[in-house]
């Protein structure tokens, strides 16, 4: 459980294996970065002016990877408790891949989501992925990526598996011109994680109640050292939380 005197906001990103890959879902913390001078004791009406100007980062902070062949009924309940869990319960959207899985899948979350007493902020909401969509979707992830923003706990499982899979991501130019992306696949996946990631992130700049968003005055901290030097998995603000 994670113990906060202002809590987070949450995204589920699920994505949902067929035949060869693997199901796969990833827990992402939207944090809001406050513009130099403001802080998180500011008063409330200058908090939300200045959350216009806040810098958005994304921290995974859990992962989970299926075994080949997991049925969509055992997924579904799996995820029900990732979303019943202290630190979620209440403060995360789910966001799953619909494609090509068909209406089932779709109703065996809803029903889950119903017969927990709507665990969740919304229902769990349909993402389908078009040519164009995975384009922005990869565009946006790999750019937060890059400049910091997106952020993987240390010593997260499964956190090298997918920092390996947004390394891995390539470019393709068709003969047609129009460009795909796509992830080598290898015995560890075919990009699951990373596919997971970027459904959560699908509304990368979607803002919750304001009293979700947890504030963090000025830049936010590497993800790879604690502000003293000791390693950050020991520090409640950047370790991950029991999710299940």
């Amino acid at each position: 459980m994670i113990d906060r005197t202002v809590p987070g906001a949450f995204t589920v990103g699920l994505d949902l294996g067929q035949a060869a890959d693997f199901s796969a879902l990833c827990v992402i913390e939207h944090v809001a970065q406050l513009p130099p001078g403001m802080t998180s004791h500011a008063h409330r009406v200058h908090l939300v002016s200045a959350l216009a100007d806040a810098v958005r980062v994304f921290q995974v902070r859990s992962l989970k990877r299926w075994p080949l062949g997991t049925p969509y009924t055992v997924v579904a309940k799996d995820v029900s408790a990732v979303l019943a869990s202290p630190a979620l319960r209440g403060r995360s959207s789910l966001l799953y891949d619909a494609t090509g899985v068909g209406r089932g899948v779709g109703d065996l979350l809803y029903q889950e989501y119903r017969e927990h007493s709507r665990i969740s902020l919304y229902p769990p909401t349909p993402v389908t992925i078009t040519q164009q969509s995975k384009a922005d979707m990869v565009s946006t992830t790999m750019l937060a990526f890059e400049q910091g923003r997106l952020q993987i706990a240390a010593g997260l499982p499964l956190g090298d598996a997918l920092r390996s899979e947004l390394l891995r991501f390539q470019q393709n130019i068709r003969p047609s011109g129009s460009t795909s992306y796509d992830i080598p696949r290898t015995e560890d996946g075919h990009g699951d994680l990373a596919s997971a990631l970027m459904v959560g992130l699908f509304w990368n700049d979607w803002v919750p109640g304001r009293d979700l968003i947890r504030l963090v005055d000025g830049p936010p901290l590497p993800v790879d050292a604690a502000p003293d030097g000791r390693d950050q998995r020991n520090d409640m603000r950047y370790k991950s939380a029991s999710f299940e």
